[in-house]
């Protein structure tokens, strides 16, 4: 008989070929990006539907609201090295709308279903095996195409994992993890590109990795020592 873990871990596993499929197909970069998207929107309906109203209730947790600046810190680097705007309002425009069908899947799949899948699991195990499961694609990637860019992407990736859940798991619960996935997406990806933000230089890699670093210790501390609200 097969168990929730290995039903949960078959379930990713067709989230990742569902994802991949139309990068194999002779679509433009632009919309095998587009159509990589709808996919994954259609994913998290069905996921959506699976789950019904079973959706958990958010609620504020003082403690883990300082996790939020994870998505701010290249709003820092953008402070240091100058705004000089590059690109044009709609391709912004486009890049939000596009971001906000990813976040909807991914954050269903690997924060809300996981969390009915594993509800009896010890905690420090889900927050690694989710954030592990999180970095999957991104692992899968760079096994197509291997970089230093590409690495960097997989830890990078696993670490915005472990700060989702803890925000999940913290009382914010799905919409929280949400939001806050978003916002990362947007203001460390499209907005600081729009505003000409530059990913190497010393204000960049020092902002990430320090500010980076004492997020995540303040999560696990957070998540060491739960409170009741």
């Amino acid at each position: 008989m097969r168990t929730r873990s290995i039903d949960y871990l078959l379930l990713v596993l067709v989230y990742v070929i569902v994802i991949s499929l139309p990068y194999f197909s002779s679509l433009s970069s632009n919309d095998t990006k587009i159509v990589s998207v709808i996919f994954q929107v259609l994913f998290g309906m069905g996921i959506l539907a699976y789950l019904g109203p079973r959706l958990d209730k958010p609620r504020l947790s003082f403690r883990a609201l300082p996790l939020f600046l994870f998505a701010f810190l290249n709003m820092a680097v953008i402070a240091i090295q100058g705004i000089d705007i590059q690109t044009d309002y709609m391709t912004l425009v486009q890049a939000g709308f596009l971001s906000l069908g990813t976040v909807f899947a991914e954050e269903l799949l690997f924060r809300q279903l996981f969390a009915t899948f594993f509800d009896k699991g010890k905690r420090w195990t889900n927050l690694f095996l989710s954030s592990l499961l999180f970095a999957l694609p991104h692992a899968i990637s760079f096994l197509g195409s291997p970089s230093l860019g590409g690495l960097l992407s997989i830890g990078y990736t696993f670490v915005l994992g472990l700060v989702l859940w803890i925000v999940y798991e913290s009382g914010f619960g799905f919409l929280g993890s949400f939001l806050l996935h978003l916002l990362f997406n947007l203001l460390m990806g499209d907005v600081f590109a729009y505003l000409g933000g530059v990913n190497s230089g010393l204000a960049f890699y020092l902002v990430n990795l320090i500010g980076g670093l004492l997020v995540v210790v303040y999560g696990l501390f957070v998540y060491w020592k739960p409170k009741k609200l």
